[in-house]
């Protein structure tokens, strides 16, 4: 144990080490080391060993909705999109972008290279761009512009990564059942509904994905076309404006804290801060931290598709037994599985 423990440790380091030096490299060129594309690192050869340790709290059904139409007085329901009103088939947000760099490699023939790593640094860059004084929001074409530099991709690569990326976003959103209803009652009892958003997808794009989702003809506001965000408290007030109604007739839901509840507060509207407690706690919940290596892709998509089931599936009569398989000893078994044909692979064997 002290061996393997040690030998993890060694790994993430490198792993840190590799990410400054592209950092460096992408921050100041002039004076980095100089390229990595030489560099050979050890390849990725599973988990990295973390310590098991489990938490206090049982799994446990998501919270049950507020009662909008008997317990609030408004005229138009703001929602907020992304973990939201649409969730993601991953485990984290930043999954989208490791497997932005593993298909651009299989499915665009780019040169491998830290797609994910530099993609998270151009959005960086494209914020710190915008002038001075002005809230830092950008456009997908302003990240990809920087990320262009970044990884010195042609005009016609950037173009087919930047739609891969839209095309895994919308592959991997999915509504939440409960606001898909909400919407419709509260749509029909004659509620103005919009949505919300700080994104650096425009609203045209957003409005897409939620259309895509099930929501019908959503009216959507994004901070990238406004240049103004939810979380300076300056977008609420645009639109307030563009709805034309008092401030004290909107109720937003969202799930960050100072952008969706406290900056809405300040700005006048009505606000309820959608909380984790309102999602589906699943099984592997209770290990912290997650046990899985930073580019385990499966178990990431695994964790996120086994949260939209819990999430889909959670009035209904599911026992125990059931959701051990589903949440735990099913996940568990097809990673053993790849990893064995992954070995026998590698070490040329036709016949298991």
């Amino acid at each position: 144990n002290t061996v393997t423990r040690a030998r993890g440790v060694h790994r993430q380091m490198l792993s840190r080490l590799k990410n400054r030096y592209y950092r460096e490299a992408m921050d100041n060129p002039a004076e980095a080391v100089g390229s990595l594309e030489e560099v050979e690192f050890p390849l990725r050869d599973g988990m990295d060993e973390i310590p098991f340790k489990l938490r206090a709290e049982e799994p446990a059904a998501a919270k049950e909705m507020p009662d909008l139409e008997n317990g609030y007085d408004f005229d138009v329901l703001s929602l907020d999109v992304f973990d939201t009103a649409l969730r993601r088939r991953c485990h984290h947000p930043k999954d989208v972008f490791k497997l932005l760099e593993e298909r651009a490699v299989r499915e665009c023939g780019l040169k491998p290279r830290p797609y994910a790593l530099a993609r998270e640094r151009a959005e960086a860059l494209a914020r710190e761009i915008q002038p001075e004084g002005a809230s830092p929001e950008a456009t997908l074409d302003e990240i990809y512009k920087e990320l262009t530099s970044l990884c010195k991709l042609s005009k016609q690569d950037a173009v087919a990564l930047k739609n891969l990326e839209l095309t895994i976003e919308k592959e991997l959103l999915y509504a939440d059942p409960r606001w898909i209803d909400a919407v419709s009652k509260l749509g029909k009892s004659g509620k103005r509904i919009v949505f919300v958003s700080d994104m650096y997808l425009d609203a045209e794009t957003i409005a897409g994905f939620l259309s895509g989702c099930g929501f019908t003809d959503p009216e959507v506001y994004s901070s990238c076309d406004y240049r103004s965000s939810k979380h300076d408290g300056i977008l609420q007030e645009l639109v307030r404006k563009k709805l034309d109604v008092d401030a004290g007739r909107i109720l937003h839901v969202g799930d960050n804290f100072h952008s969706d509840y406290i900056k809405t507060i300040h700005a006048g509207w009505q606000a309820i801060f959608w909380s984790p407690d309102f999602n589906y706690s699943p099984m592997y919940a209770q290990v912290d931290p997650f046990i899985h290596s930073r580019w385990d892709l499966l178990s990431a998509r695994l964790m996120g598709e086994v949260e939209r089931i819990g999430l889909i599936d959670q009035k209904a009569d599911t026992g125990l037994i059931e959701r051990l398989g589903r949440e735990v000893a099913g996940p568990l078994y097809l990673c053993y599985l790849k990893w064995v044909l992954k070995q026998a692979r590698e070490d040329g064997i036709k016949h298991l």
